[in-house]
């Protein structure tokens, strides 16, 4: 916290200095999936900044229920860095690659809003608009060719 202050209030300030022309608001508040939407639903962007997973899942999710961008930022020591999320409000039908995967018997768990499945490791969580999170794969050149091997786009 910079000058004892939260770091959405920090935030918020900042962002006010840099463009006055703006509506920001700074929200303390525990996030869930009981009051997510409702914390989202009149926003034009959603800024992340939780470093906490299982938000970040809530936060894809009420992205693409209400179409709004929002951007992950993460700081580590020195080093930064920020993904910017356009929602697309289109999906993927993913029964091809689930009978691709159960072919080779390659255990899939499916609910309404992604499917999971590890293979060598790396855990897969595919979201119908076709983004993918891997875990356990940091080489980005990796992951890119895990992705089309195992999901085909």
């Amino acid at each position: 916290m910079k000058n004892n202050l939260p770091k959405a209030i920090a935030a918020e300030y900042k962002l006010k200095k840099i463009n006055s022309d703006i509506v920001v608001e700074g929200v303390i508040e525990d996030v869930n999936a009981n009051n997510i939407v409702k914390l989202c639903e009149d926003m034009d962007l959603i800024l992340d900044a939780t470093d906490n997973l299982n938000i970040r899942y809530l936060i894809n999710d009420v992205s693409i229920k209400l179409n709004i961008p929002w951007i992950y930022g993460a700081v580590i020591g020195s080093n930064g860095m920020t993904h910017t999320i356009i929602p697309i409000n289109k999906s993927i039908s993913t029964d091809s690659i689930v009978k691709r995967l159960k072919s080779q018997e390659i255990e899939v768990k499916k609910n309404k809003f992604f499917l999971k499945f590890e293979v060598e490791s790396i855990q897969f969580t595919l979201f119908y608009d076709g983004r993918a999170i891997l875990k356990n794969v940091s080489d980005t050149a990796k992951a890119k060719t895990l992705y089309s091997k195992y999901i085909g786009f």
